[in-house]
């Protein structure tokens, strides 16, 4: 308990003395110079002791929040962090409710702690008791700060402050001050006070704090007008009027300015929101600007870590709307920008890391209010006339580095200040590439506040040159050492300042990018985690950075790019996709029962019976089946071929007429796959019962006359393969080459991913996380031979090696960008679509919506921009879904239109309904004289004859449909034929189909294609 005491001779101050300790006109010279070069004299011992009973409630919390800022400030004023200027208490009562009751609840700091320790303790105050009594137990609380200083223990001749701060009067009084009859708890208290030799009496307790030199301040939250006349008995007072944290602070903080003879307090006292007592004066006197100049790097550091480790929003508000901490604040920001090599550097840029963080949590309100506090803040006139004295000779320079009177730049000192961390260095190029260096002899204004407009080319610190830069795009601010040292990068190449870049950045090899994680794994300094930034060292020779910096460059870079071209496109040939049914060359063979000639496909092995006669018996009833001889196919070479849809098998069909639903395999039907063989030539898979397709290719041998087509046909059956009829007479004709995305690749064959260079292929590509943490999570490994077969959408891909080594080396080496084919520029691949999805030509995002975009709802639409800018085609509505132009409901046959479509008379002029989406004849292009006229509300005429029906419909009328996979039940209330499952699958309200011709499952893209051939994209 001794910390708290103080020397009671060099203290001691007369009830007379302490009204009067510095009159209103001396405020500035309480204290004489001698003092106040004195760093420990002239401080203020303060003791805060808290009522803790339950009758103060939230206003506790409120209180122990305005303690935390308050402490640290008084820590930065005072430079002392080992042991701090705050000692905290907390009382309670004498009633049963209360931890220490015996003691009335009271809990005193420790002696000798620092700053971590005090904070601690007042993180752990809680509500000791339950309250509400009439009076609370005061009189121990003051006792015992008394019996501190009795004691005599602290002699560091610290002026001591008790501040009380309560919600009620002591035991035994009334509201004026005048004794009355003990409460229960009163009574407690009297005889334990009594037992220590302490003092009971009001009026001589009194008089004995005063004697003492401790000056009273009752900050009062309660009942004003009852306890206010007993307080200031004592000492001073201050009434509270709304009890929040941000007005407990502010008051807390008015008294601190008011107790060293700061003027800001009596701007502070103006708030409504809190009354001070007249008698509240200066006891001490605080220069500022001396306390910044002697101020502890160490300390002023150590007090911004704690006040911002909890990372709340009001913290960062708290800094700004309070001066000191605010000029503080400004000291840290300068020791991370303008001390070379600081071994501080890091510290604080993590401050101002946690800073940012607890800023962006603010309203958008009170984020401007920080920001225009910011902007102001650094504007470091003084600092920069400072550095650019020094290196005057006689007042003057003579080589000065400077920028064009006619160079105009965009950048504000909020953009300026934010190019580093942004990654926005083509604005900071553009700074570097306009200077050039004057001999013409430059010197300091007089006036202080008058630009600057040279940088003296002497300048001892490379970090004070290249941060003056700054100061000739926007006067007052300076480059922080981070941004200046990025500024040294690009000034590399610069004749005038190359060698002197250099240098500079030779200086901090190692010191200055820090790649490093918080205890949450956050970036502590994200402006060295951006890709730009990775870009930026690009242009650093290697020397000049180290291994460690050199490989997770090199190593983030490439990843990056491995994504980027996650979305570049290559070339493969897959069998050609035959969604109906077509005729087609064939090897036949004649039926010894019907004595028809069928397809190689509808005989079991060598059995000289076709299928349809085998399983003929088994339908009895079966039309077709009970006289297989007038199953007949005029052409004894041709059948009827289709592709089963779901194992893309290809046979014959005979009864065509039967053909009602998408093509599919008995195998598929029944569940057991049939046996198929695979064509050497374009891959397609056809079905061979008991090797029936190799039996055909030896007869279509023996009948062959065409040399080429007998030597293919040979060359199969030496290798013991198969060639398809098709293959044999027309080479390349079944197969089909087409663009895909790499990332289409992978999907369908992730023994892919084993071939690229890096551990966790998957998370490398996942966009969901941030790229730098995809770059720390994945490693780089050993790549894997290439896959021996390559699948397609189910079909297989031609040369499977040779598309996977393209593929990877595209991922690894492509630029990342192409050409859009509409604009001509550069564009990176992920922002390039197909134009339309039938040609080949890419465009860029802003052409494709530049282009088809131009046809909107209610307009008059022009044919060509209905079309492919190229191949002239109709779009398909992958690349047009997010434009009006996918809603048009006769752009193509679809069953919905029944296979009208918009005839487009060069006659006529077209608009697109507002009300149908179709393309109708708004006006006769003669009537236009070949303008287009200004329609924003167009609608067809047969929309204008239609009545409309009500919106609302009955019960009855409601149509429900169930999902094709899950089965669960929908109701559609409008909207698009899309529907979007909950259980993830997209299906056609319409059809109800959820697989295109394929078996496969529509995604989110796919299922808009088959909606236009399938009644549309809309009811």
């Amino acid at each position: 308990m001794a910390s708290l005491s103080s020397n009671k001779k060099s203290n001691a101050v007369s009830s007379d003395q302490q009204s009067n300790a510095v009159s209103s006109d001396q405020q500035s010279n309480a204290v004489s110079s001698d003092q106040q070069s004195n760093t420990v004299s002239s401080h203020l011992k303060l003791i805060i002791v808290t009522d803790v009973t339950g009758s103060m409630g939230n206003t506790l919390i409120a209180i122990l929040q305005a303690n935390l800022a308050f402490m640290i400030q008084m820590s930065l004023v005072f430079n002392q962090s080992n042991e701090s200027n705050i000692r905290f208490a907390t009382i309670g009562d004498y009633d049963a409710g209360s931890q220490n009751s015996k003691e009335g609840g009271l809990i005193i700091q420790p002696p000798n702690q620092g700053l971590t320790e005090t904070l601690e303790f007042v993180r752990k105050t809680h509500i000791l008791g339950n309250g509400g009594g009439p009076a609370e137990a005061y009189k121990t609380a003051i006792n015992a700060v008394l019996r501190l200083l009795q004691e005599g223990v602290e002699s560091d001749g610290r002026i001591p402050v008790l501040i009380l701060i309560c919600d009620d009067i002591p035991h035994g009084l009334n509201k004026d001050g005048l004794p009355i009859h003990f409460d229960t708890e009163g009574v407690i208290e009297h005889k334990t006070l009594q037992s220590k030799g302490m003092i009971t009496d009001w009026n001589q307790l009194c008089e004995a704090v005063k004697s003492a030199g401790i000056h009273v301040i009752t900050i009062i939250t309660g009942n004003h007008s009852k306890c206010r006349k007993v307080w200031q008995q004592i000492g001073s007072t201050i009434i509270i009027h709304r009890n929040t944290p941000e007005i407990i602070e502010k008051s807390l903080f008015s008294l601190f300015y008011s107790l060293i003879g700061q003027p800001i307090a009596k701007q502070y006292q103006e708030c409504p929101s809190f009354t001070f007592s007249d008698d509240i004066t200066a006891l001490t006197s605080i220069d500022l600007t001396s306390a910044l100049k002697r101020a502890n790097p160490d300390s002023v550091i150590r007090a911004f870590e704690t006040l911002l480790e909890r990372g709340a929003p009001d913290d960062a508000l708290r800094i700004t709307s309070n001066p000191i901490m605010g000029k503080f604040w400004r000291l840290v920001c300068g020791m991370y920008k303008y001390v070379e090599d600081s071994i501080y550097a890091q510290r604080c840029e993590q401050i101002m890391g946690k800073f940012s963080a607890a800023k962006s949590r603010l309203s958008a309100d009170k984020q401007e209010i920080i920001n225009t506090w910011l902007e102001m803040s650094n504007r470091d006139n003084d600092a920069i006339r400072y550095i650019i004295a020094k290196s005057l000779v006689s007042g003057i320079s003579t080589s000065n580095l400077k920028l064009p009177e006619t160079f105009v730049s965009s950048i504000d000192q909020k953009s300026l200040l934010a190019l580093g961390r942004e990654g926005k260095y083509k604005e900071l190029c553009d700074i570097i590439l306009h200077l050039y260096i004057t001999t013409e002899c430059c010197e300091l204004p007089q006036d202080k506040n008058a630009d600057i407009n040279f940088v003296p080319m002497n300048i001892d610190s490379d970090s004070a040159f290249f941060g003056l830069i700054a100061n000739l795009i926007a006067p007052g601010l300076m480059f922080s050492r981070n941004d200046s040292l990025m500024l040294a990068i690009l000034a590399l190449n610069n004749q005038y300042l190359n060698s002197r870049a250099y240098s500079y950045l030779h200086a901090n090899v190692g010191k200055w990018i820090k790649w490093t994680r918080d205890e949450n794994g956050k970036q502590q300094f994200p402006q060295f985690w951006s890709l730009n930034f990775m870009v930026l060292l690009t242009l650093v020779p290697d020397e000049l950075l180290t291994t460690e910096e050199l490989q997770f460059r090199n190593k983030y870079l490439s990843y990056a790019k491995i994504i980027r071209n996650h979305k570049s496109v290559i070339s493969v040939v897959t069998p050609l996709v035959i969604n109906t049914m077509r005729i087609g060359r064939t090897w036949k063979h004649q039926c010894k029962d019907c004595t028809q000639k069928r397809c190689f496909t509808l005989f079991p092995g060598s059995s000289d019976t076709c299928i349809m006669c085998i399983i003929a018996p088994n339908f009895p009833g079966d039309k077709d089946l009970s006289n297989t001889a007038k199953l007949c196919e005029k052409d004894d070479s041709m059948t009827n071929w289709v592709q089963c849809s779901s194992c893309t098998v290809n046979y014959a069909v005979i009864c065509t007429h039967r053909l009602n639903v998408k093509p599919k395999c008995n195998g598929c039907r029944s569940g057991t796959p049939l046996p198929f063989v695979e064509c050497r030539s374009c891959l397609h898979k056809y079905v061979s019962l008991d090797s029936s397709a190799q039996r055909a290719l030896n007869c279509a041998l023996l009948s062959e006359s065409n040399p080429s087509k007998r030597a293919a046909i040979q060359s199969a059956i030496d290798a013991d393969e198969f060639i398809c009829p098709r293959c044999v007479d027309s080479p390349g004709s079944m197969i089909h080459e087409k663009e895909v995305t790499i990332e289409k690749l992978i999907n369908d064959n992730p023994t892919l991913q084993q071939m690229i260079p890096v551990t966790d292929y998957n998370i490398l590509m996942d966009n969901s996380m941030k790229l730098w943490l995809r770059v720390l999570h994945c490693k780089e490994s050993k790549s894997a031979v290439a896959p021996n077969i390559l699948t397609m959408n189910g079909y297989k891909v031609h040369d499977p090696e040779q598309v996977s080594q393209l593929a990877v080396t595209q991922l690894l080496e492509h630029s990342g960008f192409e050409i859009c084919s509409t604009c001509v520029s550069e564009q990176p691949v992920h922002q390039l679509t197909a134009s339309c999805g039938e040609c080949h030509v890419r465009m860029c995002e802003t052409c494709i919506t530049s282009w088809y975009g131009q046809t909107k709802r209610g307009h008059i639409v022009q044919h060509s921009h209905c079309t492919c800018p190229f191949c002239k085609g109709i779009p398909k509505y992958n690349a047009i879904r997010r434009l009006d132009l996918y809603q048009v409901r006769n752009l193509r046959p679809t069953k919905r239109n029944a296979g009208i479509v918009c005839e487009w008379r060069p006659d006529t002029m077209y608009g697109l309904c507002m009300t149908c989406c179709y393309l109708k004849p708004a006006l006769a292009r003669e009537c236009a004289r070949n303008d287009i006229p200004d329609i924003t509300n167009f609608v067809c005429q047969d929309c204008h004859a239609s009545s409309l029906l009500g919106a609302a419909q009955s019960v009855d009328s409601i149509e429900i449909k169930t999902c094709p996979v899950c089965t669960i039940q929908v109701y559609k209330d409008g909207g698009c034929n899309h529907i979007t499952c909950r259980c993830g699958v997209h299906w056609c309200w319409t059809c109800c189909s959820a697989t295109n011709s394929n078996g496969e499952l529509f995604d989110d893209e796919s299922i808009y294609d088959h909606l236009v051939q399938c009644g549309g994209i809309f009811a």
